[in-house]
């Protein structure tokens, strides 16, 4: 604790003798006593873990935002890929059923086809009937 106690009033007289001119008063270095006199009398080491800690909880809260974002742009990305791929297995499917049925089309064409030739070859007159 004296330690810390230290680094703080070392900080406490840097931040002040930045604040104040460089020429140093006897009305300065009272007014330095002062404060540092303040801060030793507030001084909490209970407090100082509690706003470490509250810190610390800030920090690792918006790490897990952060993470929970990614996560959820990550699940939210793959919805998109799976739906995607359902629509092309469903193209696919109407396509197979299209390719399906094209050789049957293309039979049940030619036997028209060669029905209307045979037709059209019995219906065709002769060279006798000329």
């Amino acid at each position: 604790v004296d330690n810390k106690m230290r680094v703080v009033v070392e900080d406490s007289v840097k931040n002040f003798v930045k604040d104040e001119s460089s020429e140093v008063t006897l009305k300065t270095i009272k007014r330095l006593q002062l404060k540092i006199d303040n801060q030793i009398k507030n001084w909490d080491p209970e407090q100082l873990i509690k706003d470490y800690l509250e810190r610390q909880e800030t920090y690792m809260k918006n790490q897990l935002d952060q993470k929970t974002e990614i996560y959820t742009g990550f699940v939210q990305r793959q919805k998109e890929v799976e739906a995607q791929f359902k629509q092309n297995l469903e193209e696919i499917a109407r396509l197979e059923k299209m390719i399906k049925k094209i050789p049957a089309n293309i039979s049940e064409k030619e036997k028209a086809f060669l029905q209307i030739q045979c037709c059209l070859l019995y219906t065709s007159p002769s060279p006798r009937d000329s």
